[in-house]
């Protein structure tokens, strides 16, 4: 009205206009700001702890400027906002009712059982301490490896004999250390399975890196009729030639296109590059050392550059099969002996007999194979070591007179 009187029109100007808008703004701004103060001054509260919380069977956990209420029965951590009286009976009464006439001393003793579980915790699983322990463990699951025993020696024998030595030896503290070393069958297959995997991250990571290399493989079948091929690599790393056993897989077929997919897959699958392979050593099969259907011919289209090299022990070996008249006729009347005795299973019984009652270091002769590498030269040794025991077990025999013979025998 007054406007009205003083102007004639209710329309205010652009100044009394934004002067309203300051102040609104002003006194908005001024509102929600102690609207904001209020609720962070709620949300920041914390409550803290009381001693008088133990009659109730709960401690605190974490720090005493933000505490949480813990119940020393079953170790559950609740929030900060149940650390009041009402909530923490609630959960005392609801969930743990049967020690609800128990006495403020079970509860002290509960707490100081609780903090002295707490500190052997700490001190068992601090940080030297553990570490030395998965040290240890990872060098008695190496000895275990190598042996070949079973992984249940370490836990069954090996623990409980160094728990043993240490308590007699060192004392009870010693003892004690020793026995926290993890050991266990599980945790021994977990260590050769890392240790396995260091490995061969180990040598694909110095293989890639290597700026050449060269295999030498072989197939051959196994006792139990498979047929098994193992390949070796020899490269430089370092300035310094190291050589590592790769792979080994089984073959189904022995042919030259198997030979190579298999190979070819390995080297896949861990990013080994072909162009890298300069060597490859094979015996002087079809199948290994073929230039055009071959092993070898399948190699040079990948590798235009490897250069095949002759195994030498398959060329000791082939040196062998020409022998003199006379070392080859003792070699067949060798092998005729052998067979005598190892051949008819009874006979073979009566021998070890007989060796066992000499008191001799062996008790079997060696069967003579063929195709095998140095077998003539193993099969002899042993031959030559029990020439007495066969002497003895063949007295009544027509090989008697050759196991009397100086010249033979040399």
């Amino acid at each position: 009205m007054y406007q009205w009187l003083k102007s004639g029109s209710l329309k205010r100007s652009v100044n009394d206009m934004n002067k309203v808008q300051c102040t609104d703004q002003h006194s908005s701004s001024d509102s929600n700001r102690r609207n904001v103060n209020s609720k962070s001054t709620v949300g920041t509260k914390v409550r803290k702890y009381d001693t008088e919380y133990l009659q109730l069977g709960f401690t605190f956990a974490g720090t005493e400027d933000e505490p949480k209420p813990q119940y020393i029965i079953c170790l559950e951590i609740l929030s900060n906002e149940s650390m009041k009286p009402s909530k923490l009976r609630r959960h005392f009464e609801t969930k743990h009712g049967e020690f609800t006439s128990k006495s403020l001393d079970f509860f002290v003793v509960k707490l100081g059982e609780f903090k002295k579980s707490q500190k052997v915790m700490k001190s068992s699983t601090s940080l030297s301490g553990n570490k030395n322990a998965t040290l240890a463990s990872y060098e008695v699951t190496q000895l275990v490896a190598k042996s070949g025993k079973a992984h249940t020696i370490a836990e069954e024998l090996i623990l409980p004999a160094a728990i043993a030595l240490c308590k007699t030896m060192l004392g009870e503290s010693a003892a004690k250390l020793i026995s926290s070393v993890p050991l266990s069958n599980n945790t021994i297959q977990r260590r050769i399975t890392d240790m396995s995997a260091n490995i061969e991250e180990t040598l694909f990571t110095r293989l890639s890196a290597s700026d050449n290399f060269a295999l030498q493989l072989d197939e051959s079948t196994d006792i139990a009729s498979k047929s098994s091929m193992l390949v070796f690599v020899r490269f430089i790393w370092e300035k310094q030639l190291f050589e590592d056993f790769l792979f080994s897989c089984e073959l189904l077929h022995t042919s030259a296109k198997d030979i190579f997919e298999a190979i070819d897959k390995f080297f896949t699958e861990h990013g080994i590059r072909w162009e890298k392979c300069v060597g490859i050593t094979t015996d002087g099969a079809a199948a290994m050392s073929g230039y055009k259907t071959g092993l070898l011919g399948r190699v040079k289209e990948v590798a235009p550059q490897v250069k095949w090299t002759h195994c030498c022990i398959h060329r000791e070996a082939l040196v062998a099969k020409r022998l003199s008249k006379h070392m080859k006729t003792t070699l067949e009347e060798v092998v005729k002996i052998i067979n005598f005795i190892k051949s008819r299973p009874l006979q073979s019984r009566l021998f070890e007999v007989l060796c066992k009652d000499m008191g001799s270091y062996h008790v079997q002769l060696i069967l003579h194979t063929e195709i095998r590498w140095l077998s003539r030269g193993k099969i002899l040794q042993r031959f030559f070591e029990l020439r007495d025991e066969v002497r003895v077990f063949l007295l009544e025999t027509r090989f008697v007179g050759l196991l009397t013979e100086f010249s033979w025998l040399s």
